[in-house]
């Protein structure tokens, strides 16, 4: 993605208590060993006055941080804006965008009972938490699950031994009685499965094909098909279709959440620049907004299809 430099004052982020020890060897060496997320990450805006030390301070939304800790947060901003070199993170302006990382909450989890806290002390708090494990998060494979089986209890005629016709019949009669946010719940569960699906390892299942419009012979779309094996004549589980503008950044993207295939003749769902979740509505060329996601969900799909779009249209684009 292109980020606009803006003219004005330049801003140097690495404080003085950091560069007092550091030199452009020491930055390379722990730049080269950070590791840092890229799949979640969200924007931040740099204002006048900013340092990298404080804006990785400021993240970390910790008072009692420990300068090991806003280091290491520092590293970590600097990896995934892909600053490799001193120079690099200091050539950074007012009003340009960084990528900051996702923080895991500390103490997340952590339940303290207050009567406990008077009998037992801070260590009540600890048992506590140690007695109720977290419940690790869905994947979007089983939150599309659960929200395609209550889809179909609404679009698919529930007798044994319905015919095709039949069933083609009940789902037309039923598919606008779908609540929106019903709806709404399967299309961010489908963002999710392919958020995880394309920011995992490479995945033979997946064919990518490009998609050209105006000119026959620069793409400006891809569409990637998940299959249930790495079989390519294996059945479809689900497919998006991503857009590119003329510079090649992300410009909109449709989809199908898997589970369940609700318009037959176009994608089920379709995600715009502004974060606007929408779906057919009346006809293919008409759509129905039912949420706009938040800043954390557009950017964990987003990043990761301009990731694609990056990789597969970069030598028919000037980036």
């Amino acid at each position: 993605m292109n980020i606009k430099k803006n003219t004005g004052e330049n801003m140097i982020f690495m404080s003085s208590d950091y560069t007092a020890h550091d030199s452009g060897k020491y930055y390379e060496t722990q730049y080269a060993s950070t590791k840092v997320d890229t799949s979640h990450k969200s924007e931040y805006v740099v204002k006048k006055g900013d340092s990298l030390w404080n804006i990785a301070k400021k993240h970390l939304n910790d008072n009692d941080a420990t300068n090991a800790e806003i280091q290491e947060m520092m590293y970590k901003i600097a990896k995934l804006n892909k600053k490799e070199s001193l120079a690099a993170i200091n050539d950074i302006q007012v009003a340009d965008v960084l990528y900051l990382p996702e923080v895991e909450p500390e103490g997340k989890g952590d339940i303290c009972y207050v009567g406990d806290w008077f009998h037992n002390g801070a260590s009540a708090k600890k048992s506590q938490a140690a007695s109720t494990p977290l419940k690790p998060e869905k994947s979007g494979a089983e939150l599309t699950a659960e929200t395609s089986a209550k889809i179909k209890k609404i679009i698919e005629p529930q007798q044994v031994g319905a015919t095709y016709a039949q069933v083609q019949i009940h789902r037309l009669k039923y598919l606008n009685k779908i609540p929106d946010e019903l709806y709404a719940e399967h299309g961010k569960a489908g963002i999710k499965y392919w958020t995880e699906i394309l920011s995992g390892k490479q995945d033979k299942s997946i064919i990518i094909e490009k998609s050209y419009s105006s000119s026959p012979t620069i793409p400006t779309a891809l569409h990637i098909i998940k299959k249930t094996s790495a079989n390519p004549y294996s059945p479809t589980e689900a497919h998006l279709y991503v857009q590119a503008d003329e510079n090649g950044n992300f410009k909109r993207v449709a989809f199908d959440s898997p589970g369940v295939d609700m318009n037959s003749i176009s994608f089920d769902y379709q995600l715009e620049k502004n974060g606007d979740l929408s779906k057919p509505h009346g006809s293919a060329a008409s759509r129905k907004t039912l949420d706009i996601l938040s800043q954390k969900e557009y950017n964990a799909m987003i990043n990761v299809l301009q990731e694609y779009l990056d990789r597969e249209l970069a030598a028919y684009y000037k980036k």
